[in-house]
């Protein structure tokens, strides 16, 4: 037990029978430590200082203090499973070298019950290998890594807090399969400055907003080759609120964005506000799955923002039940979509899948590419409308076989384009 605001130092691993409690002031290791668990409360500190590499068996870490990884080594959770669940307020500061939360002897390490903040400082790495993470604030400039053996969730916001994380997420590359999967929960906004690469060496893998903002990404690319294939979207995705009862937003103000797919408002709430910078992306869905009357979705383009449909893909807005669907163009924004053949059942056309919900896309200002307008084969329960309302900015139909829109089984005209202020 550590009692006092002072430093205690051990120079070898700490041995202990039972657990340790820190309760004040701050313990530093050259090694792991031994027993079962490590309480640290508030304003204590548990420290692994080293040049050297290091080992910790399995532990369990609880309480709202701080785990501090320091020195230039590599300090690996091994032989056997170790669990973090700090609560709020506490922190996981990386400040150097690297913390590797598992190994192959080590794969079901979590810290999925923790709520604590994390800082990687620029040059350090957190690689929760196998493990899934939760944390509340993600903050500094260095390496997210994960995913070992599948896809592993850092999930951020957990306790609703905001920050900013200037570094880079990216799949540790330890296999074919390595994936780090964002999740943004909570009522925070995160800011990413930097670079998220959520895809590993090969895979797709997906950003999902859960809750609360996720502001400004610099560069979010996912799955970046999938783009390229012909055999269907399986590649990354950005899923805006993905759950049946949760608001969520992704703002956008600079930085390019590449998926396969952005759904926004999959089964929930979703707004996307972009203002700036560009989106490349295979498919892009809103409210799709429907599922519930869960409030409208929308999507805010304005300013200079460009948002790029890859060659084939389409824009599917709306299917099933309950929610309307609203994307507002403006400003000097451009919205071009590719018709460069007919792969992947895509033709460049914006397709309005309504059922029982309008979808209106209302365009003031910038430039609207497509090939056509049309109805989808499915998804058609009722008395929706697909409205394309023309108030400024350009329209181009850059296929002629398209330009007319196309009605229902029963020839009613279910996608019409309007022209206001006239």
């Amino acid at each position: 037990m550590k009692n006092g605001a002072g430093t205690v130092n051990f120079a070898n691993t700490l041995r202990v029978t039972g657990g340790n409690t820190i309760n004040l002031g701050k313990v530093v290791l050259t090694g792991g430590t031994s027993g079962a668990t490590t309480a640290i409360a508030a304003g204590g500190t548990l420290e692994y200082s080293f040049a050297a590499n290091a080992n910790q068996g399995p532990h369990a870490f609880s309480g709202g203090g701080s785990i501090v990884k320091s020195g230039t080594g590599i300090l690996t959770f091994n032989a056997g499973n170790s669990t973090i669940a700090l609560a709020a307020g506490g922190l996981i500061d990386v400040q150097a070298g690297k913390l590797q939360f598992g190994n192959f002897d080590a794969q079901g390490c979590s810290a999925t019950a923790n709520q604590s903040d994390m800082n990687i400082a620029s040059g350090a790495i957190f690689d929760g290998y196998a493990g899934n993470v939760a944390v509340d604030k993600l903050t500094g400039a260095g390496t997210y890594q994960a995913g070992y053996f599948g896809p592993r969730s850092l999930t951020v916001g957990i306790a609703d807090g905001s920050s900013t994380f200037s570094g880079t997420i990216i799949g540790n590359g330890i296999d074919g399969n390595s994936q780090t999967q964002l999740i943004k929960r909570g009522t925070g906004t995160l800011t990413l400055t930097g670079k998220v690469n959520a895809r590993g060496a090969y895979g797709g893998s997906s950003v999902e907003v859960r809750g609360g903002s996720v502001g400004s990404p610099s560069t979010l690319v996912l799955s970046p080759t999938d783009l390229t294939s012909t055999t269907g979207y399986t590649g990354g995705g950005i899923y805006i609120s993905p759950g049946n009862t949760d608001f969520t937003i992704l703002e956008q103000t600079a930085g390019t964005l590449t998926g396969n797919l952005l759904a926004i408002g999959e089964s929930g709430q979703g707004t996307y506000t972009f203002s700036g910078g560009t989106v490349n992306a295979g498919r892009v869905e809103f409210a799709w799955n429907g599922g519930g009357n869960n409030g409208p979705s929308v999507m805010n383009i304005s300013n200079s923002a460009a948002l790029n449909v890859n060659s084939n893909g389409n824009i599917l807005m709306g299917q099933f039940f309950g929610r309307n669907i609203t994307v507002n163009q403006s400003g000097g924004s451009v919205v071009q979509f590719s018709d460069a053949g007919i792969t992947r059942g895509g033709t460049g056309k914006m397709r309005f899948f309504s059922g029982n919900q309008d979808v209106t896309w209302n365009l003031s200002g910038g430039t609207l590419s497509i090939a056509g307008m049309e109805r989808g084969s499915g998804g058609g329960f009722g008395g929706g409308n697909g409205i394309l309302n023309l108030n400024g900015g350009i329209l181009q139909i850059t296929n002629a076989a398209f330009a007319a829109p196309t009605g229902d089984a029963n020839g009613k005209p279910v996608v019409a384009a309007k022209v206001l202020g006239d």
